[in-house]
């Protein structure tokens, strides 16, 4: 697979605009049948955007586990995600509403969903920043480094 330095390396070479985003469910950390829950949601909803904004191709996505039970910070994922060929003004709160909204069907009882977009880019092409960001130790249970990546949302589509 991926070592952190091969993964920064290849975010950076990408020839695309990245959105960092993070996808949050509900408040304190949830283990096992609520993280896959939470995981479904985030791939239902990525599905959407890719029908929505992307004419069904699969947009670059690059997931990160975020948050620590032992300090109650609540799990969430970070994401770089490609952003799609078209972008209207309502993008983020549509996401929005389509995470809520699959969110309750992957959970089925009322939760609360968060999402953050931001599509600047400060680091002006080298995202290492950001990527060492996400791959933090923030405790045991995930760990640092590439152990932070969700292999099982990973979508490296190739470029030809």
């Amino acid at each position: 697979m991926f070592t952190e330095i091969a993964l920064q390396e290849w975010i950076n070479e990408q020839d695309c605009q990245w959105m960092n985003c993070t996808f949050r469910i509900g408040g304190r950390s949830r283990i096992g049948k609520g993280r896959q829950a939470h995981l479904r949601a985030l791939r239902w909803t990525l599905g959407f955007v890719n029908r929505r904004y992307n004419g069904k191709q699969h947009l670059r996505f690059v997931p990160f586990f975020g948050g620590e039970a032992s300090t109650e910070v609540g799990f969430h994922v970070h994401a770089l995600l490609e952003r799609p060929r078209v972008v209207l003004p309502d993008f983020k709160e549509t996401v929005a509403g389509a995470f809520g909204r699959y969110a309750l069907k992957a959970h089925q009882v009322q939760v609360q969903t968060e999402f953050w977009v931001d599509e600047s880019n400060p680091t002006l092409g080298n995202l290492n920043p950001l990527t060492r960001y996400f791959m933090r130790y923030e405790g045991p249970q995930f760990g640092m480094g590439i152990d932070k990546l969700i292999v099982e949302l990973l979508n490296l589509p190739s470029t030809s």
